[in-house]
């Protein structure tokens, strides 16, 4: 005796023709678009200010006050005041490197404070030194100012490290805004898939009760409502995650272009390297966003179900 299997139809309620799915997937991508420019910023800005924070560590100005005709007479000449500087710093190892900023590059950066001083040439102003140190040193830089200060007159050590502390705190306070900002994101996408879920088992209330006639478990309804989430999510979830490589790649053409260079040439992996963990994140972004969105939607479902019964 033959036995026919019958095949049971991979959906058995109309969700795929309701009206609003396209909807659905706009937000959806929306969202995924949003969130991963939310996600790069913070990124972005957590890099910058690590990539501050060293260079403010690793950096200190030393100023060396102009002899003058009429006054600071007891001040010896800026050239010995200078080399007595650089013996000073001589005895520190993490010294690497000692450099005097030209009259140019001081003119510039007085520019949008004074306007164009090399129009006066009898314009008095400081001499600088710009000092790098090794990364890591142990320098104490309070000691080190308080002693160049005292043995060497006319001379002001400006420590760039106090900077460090705002940098830091601003980093973080962009951070802060970014996982702020995806977890609004987050909460958006879950409110909407679980509303539209429920919305929709309303809507198709009449064809839920004659599977549940026919033998139908709150499993089986539920998986169909999921299976269709998961089918909206993917849609949403990539075209957005495209959108936002598109967008991406234009802005970095636009102000980065050494950028794609440098990923033919042996800093492409050292820059691989630094954003390994964004570039990670980015990729589960879409992934994670179907994820939520089908356990949001059979949650939905199960728990409104549970609540006919």
């Amino acid at each position: 005796m033959s036995k026919k299997l019958i095949k049971r139809p991979t959906l058995s309620l109309p969700l795929a023709q309701a009206e609003g799915n396209v909807m659905i997937v706009a937000i959806i991508a929306v969202l995924v678009f949003l969130s991963g420019l939310i996600w790069l910023a913070g990124s972005a800005a957590h890099h910058m200010a690590g990539r501050w924070n060293q260079t403010l560590s690793n950096e200190l100005t030393i100023e060396i006050t102009p002899k003058l005709n009429d006054e600071n007479t007891l001040l010896p000449p800026v050239d010995e005041r200078i080399e007595s500087v650089k013996e000073a710093l001589a005895q520190y190892n993490a010294v690497i490197k000692i450099s005097t900023v030209s009259q140019d590059e001081l003119h510039q950066a007085l520019k949008p404070w004074l306007g164009d001083v090399s129009a006066f040439p009898d314009l008095p102003l400081p001499t600088l030194l710009n000092i790098s140190l090794r990364p890591g040193h142990d320098i104490n830089m309070d000691n080190l100012a308080a002693q160049i200060s005292k043995t060497i007159p006319g001379v002001r050590v400006i420590a760039h490290y106090a900077w460090a502390g705002e940098v830091q705190r601003l980093a973080g306070t962009i951070s802060l805004l970014a996982w702020s900002g995806m977890g609004l994101m987050a909460m958006v996408l879950l409110m909407v898939i679980t509303f539209t879920t429920r919305a929709r088992l309303t809507m198709f209330g009449a064809e839920v009760e004659i599977l549940h006639t026919l033998g139908a478990t709150d499993g089986f309804v539920a998986g169909e409502f999921e299976r269709q989430a998961f089918r909206l999510s993917i849609w949403g979830a990539f075209i957005g995650f495209g959108i936002l490589i598109a967008v991406l790649y234009a802005i970095i053409t636009m102000t980065m272009p050494e950028a794609f260079t440098m990923l033919h040439h042996d800093g492409g992996m050292e820059l691989l390297q630094d954003w390994h963990q964004e570039i990670l994140g980015l990729l589960a972004l879409p992934l994670l966003v179907i994820f939520l969105n089908t356990m949001a939607a059979r949650v939905a479902v199960t728990s409104a179900l549970r609540r006919l019964i």
